[in-house]
């Protein structure tokens, strides 16, 4: 009886050491999720950008101040108001100098990142397409001397940006890991072209040589911009922005003085003093794709 109790207590342990292996081999495994891969915006990275650009300030602006008239040469010279004073109102006036075209370019720049906020610098230049934008007016005005033979005047000026660039500091916040807002602004640069020539035609001037004359000025111009974008994580390590810049590089002008003179004696015959003026500053929307250096 005794051994018949032990057989059946072994049986009985036999079988829930069994039971319990099982239901360790039915219990579920569950192991913890990957964490997820936030990217990192600190460093170099280097790109390219196109878009589209126009001017804010679109005149090319001319005025002049009379000179020495010759009473020698007769009434025209002596008479209120006298040719000088007439050729310097016929070179006083505006014309349509509106800049637009395609701008394109690269850039390089460097972030900082700490948590959600991430500024930086960046340095950029871009090639505008276009050309010389520019027109005329003219000017008919009454001779002092000969009411009914006036004097026409006419101005042509034209003005160019041919590249702009950007030295700009950047500061934004990271609405999620992978999406920057940021504001920016710093330094802008370009290479300004202004233009302007006179002609005048003085029917009772015949015999004289008239104040014709042209100008023109180029100068590497300095200013500021303001703006801000929006960059996306695309790809590892690549990056899209979508931006606005305005820019203003300040005004360019040139002066001179045009003379008109006596081809017999060579001697000075009526006179004025044009000052050519027009500023540059202007929009860029654009977008770009950049690479940043692990």
């Amino acid at each position: 009886m005794k051994k018949l109790i032990a057989g059946a207590a072994v049986i009985a342990a036999l079988a829930v050491a069994s039971s319990a292996n099982a239901a360790d081999i039915a219990r579920p495994v569950y192991k913890a999720a990957p964490a997820p891969v936030v990217y990192n915006w600190a460093g170099f990275y280097i790109g390219a950008n196109a878009g589209y650009t126009w001017s804010n300030s679109n005149g090319i602006n001319s005025t002049s101040a009379a000179g020495p008239c010759d009473p020698a040469s007769g009434g025209g010279c002596t008479a209120t108001p006298n040719y000088s004073t007439l050729f310097a109102l016929g070179a006083t006036g505006n014309v349509d100098g509106r800049l637009s075209g395609f701008i394109g370019g690269g850039q390089i720049g460097y972030n900082w990142q700490v948590q959600n906020w991430v500024w930086g610098i960046e340095a950029d230049i871009q090639w505008i397409s276009g050309g010389d934008k520019g027109g005329a007016f003219s000017v008919v005005v009454p001779s002092p001397a000969f009411p009914t033979a006036p004097v026409n005047t006419t101005f042509t000026g034209s003005r160019s940006l041919d590249y702009l660039g950007t030295v700009r500091g950047r500061v934004g916040f990271l609405s999620t890991p992978q999406a920057l807002i940021y504001a920016t602004g710093g330094l802008a640069y370009g290479q300004a072209k202004l233009n302007g020539a006179y002609t005048a035609n003085c029917v009772t001037c015949v015999w004289r040589q008239q104040p014709n004359g042209a100008f023109s000025a180029s100068d590497t111009r300095f200013g500021w911009t303001l703006g801000g974008g929006v960059e996306w994580l695309v790809a590892s390590n690549w990056t899209f922005k979508a931006e606005y810049l305005y820019y203003d590089l300040g005004d360019l002008s040139v002066s001179g003085r045009i003379i008109g003179t006596n081809p017999l004696t060579g001697s000075l015959f009526a006179s004025h003093f044009p000052n050519i003026e027009s500023r540059f500053d202007g929009h860029i929307v654009r977008a770009g794709l950049n690479y940043k250096f692990n």
